[in-house]
């Protein structure tokens, strides 16, 4: 193969290389920060959460109790609330 050929592929491959990186970057960024959603629109376009009654009112929980673990059950209070 000729050297223009070899410099050619070479390039080609690093042009991947850094693509494959950006790519894990970009997928890290979105891991890490996430998408802000409004929760206004995410109610009003999600009609099946409303159904469901799995929130009713969008209330903010104030406790949450496990109820399977290794251990006893406990109970978890918010500290705001405290």
């Amino acid at each position: 193969m000729s050297e223009l050929t070899l410099t050619l592929i070479k390039l080609g491959f690093l042009a991947l290389l850094w693509m494959f990186v950006l790519a894990v970057l970009s997928v890290i960024r979105s891991d890490l920060f996430g998408a802000k959603v409004d929760a206004q629109r995410f109610r009003l376009s999600n009609p099946s959460s409303a159904s469901t009654g799995g929130n009713p009112g969008g209330a903010v929980p104030k406790r949450m109790r496990t109820v399977e673990s290794s251990g006893a059950s406990t109970d978890v209070t918010d500290a705001k609330s405290a």
